[in-house]
């Protein structure tokens, strides 16, 4: 299967309005970005890659400043936009649209609800359905620099022009495995979770550590957390450049009371101890930093030794499900799933949806014993 390598360059608002006429009488969208994220905290948009029945475009958004046709050919209810592991392609529409695509279809989801492994990287799968090999030394590319060189192109088109195909595909297997609604549904979750984000009180639940804590340090992790999100925000950094990881864990459990004691902490950096420390010393002052109590929200216990039984138990059954209808096991339930299984049903996606019939009266008996 060989295709022209040809695309259009995209460069002014006149040229992307006319495109996306022409585009909206179509079924089927591909699409992907390519996007700069090292020294920021929002992703700097550098190219959108749209194929648009066979004829590929390279979309340049350092050029253009009106994309109010492109954000109403997104939301088109009624076209399909096909895109590969998408959701930091949503911080990017985001950032340009302050919206985000309708009817979405993953193909890498599609993919895993067919059997053929969970979270299968595009050129992974090219070559499995499609037995194209492509290259993959752009992807740490200066997408920024214009002009954008042979190599870039090449590779940005190519990350569009094998998704028709893969959706042609992974959609005729989806109907033959009557799975057509799960990828429905797996693909609106991804766009819900764009649309809702993580707040920034919640942002400590993406340390694994936080679960070691003690209440006492877990509720100040949580408040510095948030703290550094909105700092990060506010000044458009990454959240590293601020406080690492690690330095806050350590920053926790020490409790510093000055800039002195703060500037012993693990890893940090003194810069950010001269620009931050005043107000990060104050945010661990301040009430915001009370006790958390209790479990973590889909962590388990770990002194509890029935409760890890239970873990064991409800992941085997998992696994044995998931075999037997040819699914990776992560994508019918991973162990934070099962947890939050057990401490707040109703909120876990094993007993909502298409997962429901498959598992959750089989967990529900194991709870039960």
């Amino acid at each position: 299967m060989r295709l022209s390598n040809g695309f259009e360059y995209i460069d002014s608002n006149a040229a992307l309005a006319a495109l996306c006429e022409r585009a909206a009488t179509l079924p089927m969208l591909a699409l992907d970005t390519e996007f700069v994220r090292e020294d920021t905290y929002f992703p700097k948009p550098a190219l959108l890659q749209l194929n648009a029945g066979g004829d590929i475009y390279l979309i340049d958004p350092l050029k253009i400043d009106q994309f109010a046709a492109f954000q109403a050919l997104l939301a088109d209810p009624g076209i399909a936009k096909v895109m590969h592991s998408c959701s930091e392609d949503m911080e990017v529409f985001n950032k340009l649209m302050g919206d985000y695509p309708a009817n979405l279809f993953d193909t890498q989801i599609a993919a895993a609800l067919c059997g053929h492994g969970f979270s299968l990287g595009y050129q992974k799968l090219v070559a499995q359905l499609l037995d194209e090999h492509l290259e993959k030394t752009e992807t740490r590319s200066k997408w920024l620099q214009r002009p954008l060189t042979d190599r870039q192109c090449h590779y940005a088109v190519d990350d569009v022009r094998w998704l028709p195909h893969l959706y042609d595909i992974l959609q005729q297997q989806l109907h033959e495995l009557s799975r057509k609604e799960w990828c429905s549904e797996e693909c609106d979750r991804v766009l819900a979770q764009a649309r809702q984000g993580i707040a920034d009180e919640d942002q400590y639940l993406r340390l694994r550590a936080a679960s070691r804590l003690s209440p006492e340090a877990r509720g100040r992790l949580r408040a510095l957390c948030a703290w550094r999100e909105k700092l990060a925000r506010e000044h458009n950094v990454p959240k590293g450049r601020i406080v690492s990881d690690a330095t806050l864990l350590d920053i926790v459990e020490r409790i510093p009371t000055s800039l002195r004691e703060l500037g012993s902490a693990a890893k940090i950096r003194q810069s950010s101890v001269r620009r931050f420390g005043d107000s990060l010393l104050a945010c661990l002052a301040s009430t915001d930093c009370q006790p958390l109590p209790g479990e973590l929200p889909g962590v388990a216990e770990r002194g509890d030794k029935s409760r890890r039984e239970l873990v064991r138990k409800m992941q085997a059954q998992t696994r044995d499900v998931a075999e037997a209808i040819g699914l990776p096991v992560e994508i019918l339930g991973k162990k934070r799933d099962l947890e939050q299984f057990i401490e707040a049903r109703e909120q876990s996606p094993i007993a909502n949806g298409w997962r429901a019939p498959l598992l959750a009266d089989k967990l529900d008996a194991l709870c039960k014993c």
